[in-house]
């Protein structure tokens, strides 16, 4: 289990959302969202509180539980600020940060996911704004939103998907905290 995150600062119309993003992997390699969050806000430490949060909801039900974080320019004092949030609120979380190469990199790793999606490996909440973004994605569309796919496109880097060997696989299907929305 993991819950990917993509930071961005602004609150611009156009800019990009910081994408809190929670996947899990089952024994098949399929993965399930289990959470998504856009979250559009110039405070970094609103972005973190809605990380906390997600933390708090998952991290005692996975033994690999663990957040990854883009790590780039501010990026990467957000990670050391969550790494120190994680230590004050007692959370013994493993925190993972990823580094892409610009948009080509973006993009390959959103390619990358195209064989999953197509085989219905990839299996959505209903309204995750997560269909949205799959369904109409195309490499180098300016102005599309693709701050959520962008952050569970890091579940193909072999650096942050779940080991077999001491994976916890997830039981698929739309978790109770869904069905009752």
């Amino acid at each position: 289990m993991r819950t990917l995150v993509d930071p961005a600062i602004s609150e611009k119309d156009k800019a990009c959302d910081s994408a809190i993003q929670t996947t899990g992997q089952d024994t098949k390699n399929h993965l399930w969202e289990m959470d998504t969050r856009l979250v559009k806000s110039d405070n970094p430490k609103e972005i973190l509180d809605h990380i906390i949060r997600t933390v708090k909801l998952f991290y005692q039900r996975y033994s690999d539980y663990a957040v990854v974080i883009e790590s780039e320019v501010f990026q990467k004092v957000l990670a050391f600020d969550l790494r120190q949030r994680l230590l004050e609120e007692n959370l013994n979380i493993r925190v993972i940060e990823v580094r892409h190469q610009g948009n080509q990199g973006k993009h390959q790793r959103i390619i990358g996911m195209q064989p999953k999606w197509e085989t219905r490996a990839i299996h959505l909440l209903p309204g995750s704004p997560l269909i949205e973004q799959y369904r109409y994605y195309r490499p180098n569309l300016r102005g599309a939103r693709l701050d959520g796919i962008d952050a569970q496109s890091w579940m193909g880097n072999e650096e942050v998907s779940v080991p077999y060997t001491a994976a916890q696989p997830i039981i698929g299907g739309i978790p109770e905290e869904a069905r009752n929305g």
